[in-house]
């Protein structure tokens, strides 16, 4: 730029950014986040399950 000016020629233009290459498709990554969650909710039965399990922890006392 400043050799284009002591030149007394236009200042150079920069070229467009390139178009990101990594575009996701939303339809196949909702379809997956529900694909998870679907997975996520089996895992975190079982993981109340075991909780269940463990001796030794006290239950909580309800006012019922």
């Amino acid at each position: 730029m400043v050799r284009a000016g002591k030149a007394g020629l236009p200042a150079p233009k920069e070229k467009a950014p390139a178009r990101p290459v990594n575009v996701v498709n939303l339809m196949d990554a909702l379809r997956r986040s529900i694909e998870g969650t679907e997975s996520n909710k089996a895992r975190a039965a079982k993981a109340a399950a075991k909780k269940a399990e463990v001796p030794g922890r006290p239950k909580r006392m309800t006012d019922g």
